[in-house]
């Protein structure tokens, strides 16, 4: 039952509509008085059944049309929205809020209820001729929806995180329709990348490494992630440490550097030897007693000698005192004797010893102090690092998540999540930069994918045939009738002699053929008329004038254009050359003789030999080679001064041209009145293959 009472007036609204009731219809009698609880029940009766059908398409905050954020710095523009909220798509107007950039923020969605009166709008009042002209009548309740941030109360839809738009409700995501596709899909093929997502490491600082997982698309539990750009995760080394406690070595003199069992090791924390020690002690006053030892020699382990006295007919080791209770000769009182004895003592770190780095390699270095007896144990106490396996993930949310392994001498796996995409696994060697990142690689196969797949069977069953049948031949015919029979089918180069001069062919692995030699050459397209050539992927024409042949103008309404529903600036900017093909290859030059010649009789004029160059192997390329860019920028601010770009991450010294002046700040650029630039860079060193991302901005 909903009561609303009116805060004015104090007048209530009764309406006992209870779903739970499964009324489907109000059945109004004749002759009895209408109720006012019959039609606020009968107009929450159709409200309710509109819900519902709606429900079964969206989801509470699911935007309908609009939603488009535009993101300058801490001011977030949202233009008029429609979007679905407690069973009703209610409408936005532009709205600008102001967030603080820092935590976790919250924008949301709420709704306030009002009841209006006839007071307050009066066309309310009875309009229609008669007694009750002009006189009130039923009052309206008005629900208006309002962007909010971080009110419980209100709907979530966007959530920031340090400023930056961290999870988006999207009007497909929240479809219910879609939702069924992504379980169609999902039970049809699973989870899986059409491209890209493949993921490398390189370090960010001495703590802290990076996952780089590069730009493309894949299905998660039937939902579409596309990622236009390399996605960066940061996580910590393997620096987790373990204790060893009194781990023993036998000292031999001479012998400085000992391996510690456990490596790498971070540092040591105690090390202990038996050490000899020799010193002069004063006799105490009473004879027949115990002098202390001085405390810097305890524990003593036992007396070498007193020089003069001999035990045990003079003295004995008493814990640690030397007892001259015996009764046998002893130093007078207040006379100073030597002694030499061997006591336990803790090393003094970088004076006794120190961690050696030995190749890779962590000892113990004994230094010019102190040293252990030759043939005694030492033990030492130390903390070495753990490794560990991690896996990376992709999200349905469309996030890059890493699981961390627990760390240990020997590194488990950790569990699969599941309802994940799993991309692949990392060994982080302990306290180490250089990351083993095995990528599972988890593609769907395409039509032609597949086909190519099943004519390579078919190719491996056929050179099998022939394979079984040399193996015959080999076997069952005389090696008479096998003389100058060859097979080879083009699978590998065992059959061939790569050893001979004369040698300079190959093979297509992929098409079992046999190859000539060749050279291949990267030549980039310039145009040899007058102009400059335009260049688009891989083609390149000559200049050229575009010219509008038709265009429609009309328009029922306007509406943003933007699938990803967010704008972090308007700059655009254009890179040339976009992309870069090259091959290296690895060729051996080498003289063979001149058969010809000789073959000929042309023994005057025989050339002893000739010069052959065979390419042998393409290299896999995993760098970018190094080459300069030019980039070109519009849509800036007017004279914006100090442009900055950076390439994959790392900042690129900008070099202006044409009419570009340089900015304030060294390696960057200012743009012009028309907020246009044009500058080169270098491609900096040990950047990966693929699709990298380019990022031009000045700071404001």
């Amino acid at each position: 039952m909903t009561q609303r009472i009116n805060p004015t007036t104090g007048r209530e609204y009764w309406d006992q509509f209870d779903p739970v009731k499964m009324y489907h219809q109000i059945l109004f009698n004749c002759g009895v008085d209408l109720q006012q609880q019959e039609l606020n029940e009968f107009l929450t009766l159709v409200l309710y059944k509109i819900q519902r059908l709606g429900q079964t398409l969206f989801n509470d905050g699911s935007i309908v049309r609009g939603g488009a954020l535009v993101i300058k710095g801490t001011e977030i523009t949202i233009p008029a929205t429609d979007i679905f909220v407690a069973g009703v798509i209610h409408s936005l107007p532009d709205t600008v809020i102001n967030i603080t950039g820092t935590g976790t923020e919250v924008l949301g969605v709420k709704l306030e209820e009002t009841i209006i009166q006839s007071s307050t709008d009066p066309d309310l009042l009875d309009p229609a001729g008669g007694e009750n002209f002009g006189l009130p009548g039923a009052d309206r309740l008005k629900v208006d929806p309002t962007w909010v941030l971080d009110d419980v109360t209100a709907y979530p839809i966007y959530i920031f995180i340090d400023g930056q738009l961290k999870i988006e409700k999207s009007t497909f995501e929240s479809d219910s329709i879609a939702g069924w596709l992504a379980r169609r899909t999902n039970d049809e093929s699973g989870s899986y990348t059409v491209s890209g997502l493949t993921g490398s490491v390189i370090e960010k600082d001495t703590d802290n490494l990076t996952l780089i997982n590069e730009a493309g698309t894949g299905y998660v539990l039937g939902w579409e992630i596309r990622r236009p750009s390399p996605i960066k995760t940061d996580f910590p080394k393997a620096k987790t440490v373990q204790t060893v406690t009194n781990e023993t070595k036998t000292y031999t003199t001479g012998v400085d550097l000992y391996t510690l069992n456990s490596q790498p090791v971070k540092q040591i924390n105690q090390l202990t030897a038996q050490v000899s020690a020799t010193f002069q002690m004063t006799r105490g006053s009473t004879p027949n007693t115990m002098d202390a030892i001085p405390a810097q020699y305890t524990p003593v382990s036992s007396i070498t000698s007193i020089t003069g006295y001999v035990s045990p007919a003079d003295y004995v080791l008493n814990g640690n005192n030397v007892d001259w209770s015996p009764g046998g000769s002893e130093p007078g009182s207040g006379a100073s004797y030597q002694i030499t004895l061997v006591y336990t003592k803790v090393m003094i770190l970088d004076t006794d010893y120190e961690l050696y780095d030995d190749n890779g390699t962590d000892k113990v270095h004994f230094l010019a102090g102190d040293r252990p007896i030759n043939g005694s144990n030492f033990q030492t106490t130390y903390e070495f690092y753990l490794e560990r396996r991690d896996i990376f993930y992709l999200t349905k949310d469309g996030e890059i998540k890493i699981l961390q392994g627990t760390p240990s001498v020997i590194a488990p796996m950790p569990p699969f999540p599941v309802g994940v995409l799993i991309l692949g696994d990392m060994y982080i060697p302990p306290n180490s930069s250089t990351v083993i990142v095995t990528n599972y690689d988890p593609k769907r196969l395409t039509m032609a994918e597949i086909r190519r797949l099943r004519e390579r069977m078919d190719d491996l069953e056929y050179n099998q045939a022939l394979e079984d049948l040399d193996n015959a031949a080999t076997v069952m015919e005389p090696a008479t009738t096998k003389l100058g029979i060859f097979t080879d089918g083009f699978l590998n180069m065992d059959k061939m002699d790569t050893a001979y001069a004369g040698f300079g062919c190959s093979i297509d692995p992929d098409q079992n053929k046999m190859m000539a030699k060749f050279t291949a050459t990267s030549i980039d397209p310039v145009s040899n008329g007058t102009g400059t050539a335009y260049r688009f992927n891989q083609y390149a024409t000559k200049p050229f004038t575009e010219i509008v042949k038709s265009q429609q103008d009309k328009a029922t309404r306007k509406m943003r254009v933007n699938p990803y529903q967010v704008y972090t600036n308007t700059a655009l900017i254009r890179v040339t050359p976009n992309q870069d093909n090259w091959v290296i290859t690895e060729t051996i030059i080498s003289n063979v003789f001149n058969w010809w010649n000789h073959w000929n009789g042309r023994w005057s004029e025989l050339h002893p030999s000739s010069i052959l160059t065979r390419i042998l192997l393409d290299e896999l390329i995993i760098f970018i080679r190094l080459r300069t860019l030019t980039i070109t920028g519009r849509r800036f601010s007017a004279n914006a001064d100090n442009i900055q770009c950076t390439f994959d991450g790392t900042l690129v010294s900008l070099t202006p041209t044409g009419s570009t002046v340089a900015g304030t700040d060294p390696g960057t650029v200012r743009s012009n009145a028309n907020g246009e630039f044009t500058a080169t860079f270098t491609i900096p060193a040990n950047k990966r293959t693929g699709t990298r991302e380019i990022v031009a901005w000045n700071e404001v």
